[in-house]
């Protein structure tokens, strides 16, 4: 399992000189939408209004949202032991699963503290 700081932005190239000015850079981009930059501390994924990210969050009433926002994600592999286990140390579902192009993701709380589990797509 790793980590990273999801941050859902209104538009990932007006945040990007932001974080730059921080020194991260662009280690992957995904068209407008997303970007995964690599810099001091852990991975930051940009996630704008178009992403499956961003479309989760938007379903949680407004006091969640905002704590949803910034969000640190835990990227798995074995995704129903991660869950279980995340459920099993007081993490509770805050949204169902969702899938989408990059993989499948859902949202725990624990306290006012937001989660994402996340597993990547696999590819064929």
């Amino acid at each position: 399992m790793t980590t990273a700081l999801r941050v859902l932005v209104a538009d990932v190239d007006e945040a990007l000189p932001a974080w730059q000015g921080l020194g991260y850079q662009v280690r992957e981009r995904w068209g407008q939408p997303f970007a995964i930059l690599r810099g001091p501390g852990v991975d930051v994924w940009l996630s704008g209004p178009e992403t499956s990210a961003a479309q989760i969050c938007a379903e949680l009433e407004p006091a969640v949202q905002a704590a949803a926002s910034t969000r640190l994600v835990t990227i798995t592999d074995a995704f129903d032991t991660h869950e279980s286990d995340l459920r099993a140390a007081g993490w509770e579902p805050l949204t169902p699963r969702r899938s989408g192009p990059g993989g499948v993701q859902m949202l725990l709380r624990h306290g006012h503290n937001v989660l994402e589990c996340f597993s990547p797509a696999t590819t064929p």
